[in-house]
């Protein structure tokens, strides 16, 4: 009898710790609107060996689209189509995890409903687990490999633009009532990656004087051996020998545009950084007015002598030499993930 009786007290404990631990907690009882073409999420983290029972109700008893209880990151436990009403849905959580409640709704109108998740734990330590999910900022880096243009070297050169040559200009009279021309044009090509380009010029009544100014005019070996040193964009006119000179004229740096114009006494502009009036000789650097095609105008403005020029120029070019080669570049990107602070 009194053995009898232990074995009711031991049973009857232990079924009132088993109906202790399977007493139900309640995880959410929420209302809420789920908009037209659309939907609402809800995040909830469970307990391994935790029963989840689910509650649902359209208050207006109207069908919902789809509601469907996730896995997470993506593994379907539970769905339902066009439902108005879920009764106590049971699900066995095999492992501690974050799920993810979906209600959508395809309907022209909102959808008003109302669900409840309730928790009956496996075990007494688990009835306390913390349902709430958090997020944080988690960066995934990719690594690839691309080829990539690289520079190998810069170099700068000299490029003869025109040889030293020598030129005759009438006077304004002479050219309207004799005959030649009082104004002359002649191209300058700049080749590709010009930096800078220089032309020098010496003018003179004198045919003699104006033989020895075209043997001094060297202007490319001048350059050649500046470009070798260091410092090749403060190359001063200063440093340039400038030739000698006796009688004035007049050089326009002119565009395609203006040749025919300023050849035919029109109205024409010209680019005043490689233009000069009024000299004997000089050595003019153009910097900035780097177009492929440039023409030198040059005018005599004497109206009753002739005079000789002579004229040589050359341009600066960067010459550079590139490969390819393999880079690592590494993308960066961001998500959200859910976690649990158990």
């Amino acid at each position: 009898m009194k053995g009898s009786f232990c074995t009711l007290f031991v049973a009857l404990l232990l079924n009132l710790q088993l109906n202790a631990q399977r007493t139900a907690i309640d995880v959410a009882d929420n209302t809420l609107k789920v908009p037209a073409f659309g939907e609402e999420i809800f995040y909830y983290g469970f307990a391994e060996g935790d029963k989840v029972i689910f509650n649902f109700e359209e208050l207006k008893g109207k069908e919902l689209k789809e509601i469907e209880i996730i896995e997470m990151p993506a593994q379907s436990k539970f769905m339902d189509y066009k439902t108005k009403k879920i009764e106590n849905k049971t699900l066995e959580i095999t492992k501690t995890g974050v799920y993810k409640f979906r209600f959508a709704n395809t309907g022209l109108g909102g959808r008003i409903c109302k669900f409840k998740i309730q928790r009956i734990p496996a075990t007494e330590t688990s009835k306390n687990f913390n349902c709430s999910v958090y997020w944080r900022t988690v960066f995934d880096t990719i690594q690839r490999t691309e080829q990539e243009r690289y520079l190998i070297s810069q170099q700068y050169k000299t490029v003869q633009l025109l040889e030293p040559s020598q030129y005759y200009i009438n006077s304004g009279s002479h050219a309207t009532w004799k005959g030649g021309k009082s104004r002359i044009t002649m191209p300058v090509i700049l080749p590709k990656n010009t930096v800078e380009w220089y032309y020098t010029f010496s003018a003179t009544r004198n045919e003699q004087g104006i033989d020895a100014a075209k043997k001094s005019l060297n202007l490319m070996r001048q350059l050649t051996t500046l470009v070798a040193m260091p410092g090749i964009l403060n190359i001063g006119i200063g440093m340039l020998t400038t030739p000698p000179g006796g009688n004035v004229c007049d050089v326009f740096l002119l565009d395609a545009e203006n040749r025919n114009p300023f050849e035919e006494k029109l109205e024409y502009r010209f680019k005043p950084e490689g233009s000069r009036e009024n000299i004997t000789s000089g050595v003019v650097k153009i910097k900035s007015s780097l177009f492929q095609v440039n023409y030198l105008g040059i005018r005599n403005p004497d109206a009753s002598y002739g005079v000789h020029i002579v004229i040589e120029a050359v341009a600066i070019t960067m010459e550079e030499k590139w490969d390819v080669r393999d880079v690592i570049k590494y993308d960066v990107s961001s998500r959200q993930e859910a976690y649990l602070k158990n």
